[in-house]
């Protein structure tokens, strides 16, 4: 594969056929150093599993084996794994590869914190846009609360507690989505305006704080 090529992966009926990685060769053990060298190639999309497989003295198959279980997280390895021989990608342009990883954690609602780790960069990039920043708010509060309580609830936060959990522009997109989308501007300035703060407000507000506060541990 020429260099800077990425290697191709499928995302339908499993990343790799089954019949590709049910080799003896999958299951043996991997030290530190070549397990990072994959998953550093990788991610970088700069190698193909044929090539490293001729690196490394295993099998393409043993390759995407080994690919597979960090993508799809077989027996929590994504939660289990610490880098040892890698090097940040903190700032660099994402590829596909690392896109793929991305979207399959997300599905499976793996926390942010591990896919930044297994990526080697830092959880605040996997917010790419305010778009994804206020998914990741709604995904948080999912089946609690709409959007307009989501803000009254942040704005608690902000002046009455005086502990902020997003961002001022994750905050400001979120209004600008309900204005538009949702119940509208009137109800946005009703909620400014409104004297007091509804029991059910407080709650949600305090919940939002717990949850940060649990996951920055």
């Amino acid at each position: 594969m020429p260099a800077g090529e990425e290697a191709e992966v499928s995302v339908k009926g499993g990343f790799f056929p089954d019949a590709q990685v049910m080799v003896r060769a999958a299951e043996e053990e991997w030290s530190d150093k070549d397990r990072d060298l994959v998953l550093e190639e990788f991610c970088a999309g700069r190698s193909s599993p044929r090539h490293l497989a001729r690196r490394l003295g295993r099998t393409p198959k043993a390759i995407k084996r080994l690919i597979e279980g960090f993508v799809r997280n077989e027996r929590n390895r994504v939660l289990r794994y610490h880098p040892v021989y890698r090097t940040s990608r903190q700032g660099k342009k994402w590829t596909k590869n690392e896109l793929i990883i991305l979207k399959a954690h997300a599905e499976e609602k793996i926390d942010p914190v591990y896919t930044a780790r297994l990526l080697c960069r830092h959880a605040d990039e996997l917010d790419l846009t305010p778009k994804a920043e206020i998914a990741k708010i709604k995904r948080e509060a999912e089946g609690i609360a709409p959007t307009l309580d989501l803000i009254w609830a942040h704005r608690y936060l902000y002046f009455v507690y005086h502990r902020p959990v997003i961002t001022n522009r994750a905050y400001d997109d979120l209004v600008k989505e309900e204005i538009e989308y949702g119940k509208g501007a009137k109800a946005f300035s009703e909620i400014k305006h409104h004297e007091g703060w509804p029991d059910y407000i407080i709650s949600l507000a305090l919940y939002l704080l717990q949850r940060e506060t649990w996951r920055v541990k």
